[in-house]
């Protein structure tokens, strides 16, 4: 559990220096972060700055490295969210997110590939391609036994499908269904009943992108990372964010509520100082919408 002095706090530092100076005791449910991509934006200039490497290979071992410590650092039952975009040369994209994940099975497990479909994505200017409307968001985990809430994080099912489902139980066509109705009798209100509960959110999560007014050019939006922290960090769970941009992670842990508590970090001095005014006026209104 993470010491008080550092619960739903942000700090300024480069993250590799300030996971190596928690203690034993500092410890995290999940981990939910997008890192900067490869040669896109340069946030401050300084030499320590993710992002900025002159090559794929030394930012590859940069994330590395930075996780292996958040390995260290997360509980056994704990999970890894890993929003990362791909950088294009020449028109060709690098797949850097691809050769990351691939690094990242020597320690994580990986439990999904949650595809961020963006509907509202820029059109691109190229004609030589299709434009990229997508971003991958990995799912990993630190074991095989891990918190995972599948019931809070479920999605309604559509009415449409209550209603189809319910056409066929009812009408005797051979279905798997169908066949049900002749022992069980009308039970379509069961299957009505069931599905309101809600259903699978599958690993393609449509989504537009942030429409907030933020200074930070690169914020994911908040409802990217809700689902990730209703269903894998336990309630009074620690949220970390190492690369905590405009604050959204935090923001996104005020919204979900259940007593979970945040801690973010960010090299860039600019972001820290925005991050901790929003998550400042959020608690001091209570509420996000």
């Amino acid at each position: 559990m993470l010491r008080p002095s550092l619960t739903n706090k942000i700090v300024e530092g480069d993250v590799r220096e300030v996971l190596r100076r928690l203690s034993p005791d500092d410890t995290f449910d999940c981990v939910i972060t997008s890192p900067p991509y490869f040669q896109l934006r340069e946030y401050t200039g300084l030499e320590a700055e993710i992002g900025t490497e002159e090559t794929i290979q030394e930012y590859l071992d940069a994330l590395i490295t930075t996780f292996e410590l958040i390995h260290n650092r997360l509980k056994s039952t704990g999970s890894l969210w890993v929003n990362l975009g791909d950088t294009f040369d020449d028109g060709q994209p690098q797949c850097i997110p691809w050769t990351f994940m691939i690094y990242m099975l020597e320690t994580w497990q990986l439990r999904n590939i949650v595809i961020w479909d963006k509907p509202d994505a820029m059109a691109e200017s190229g004609k030589r391609r299709f434009s990229q409307k997508y971003e991958p968001f990995f799912w990993f985990t630190k074991t095989d036994d891990y918190y995972f809430n599948f019931e809070a994080a479920t999605i309604p099912c559509k009415r449409s499908t209550v209603e189809r489902l319910e056409n066929e139980f009812n009408a005797g066509k051979g279905t798997d269904v169908s066949r049900m109705r002749g022992m069980l009798g009308d039970m379509s209100h069961k299957v009505e009943q069931y599905l309101q509960g809600g259903v699978n959110a599958g690993d393609v999560w449509t989504i537009a992108t942030n429409k907030e007014h933020v200074e930070h050019i690169a914020p994911y939006p908040i409802e990217l990372i809700v689902r990730p922290i209703v269903a894998t960090c336990p309630p009074k769970g620690i949220v970390f964010d190492p690369f905590v941009g405009s604050g959204t992670t935090p923001l996104g842990v005020l919204k979900v509520g259940g007593n979970r508590k945040f801690f973010g970090v960010d090299i860039n001095h600019d972001a820290v100082v925005q991050a901790s005014l929003r998550v400042e006026d959020e608690l001091k209104q209570g509420t996000l919408f």
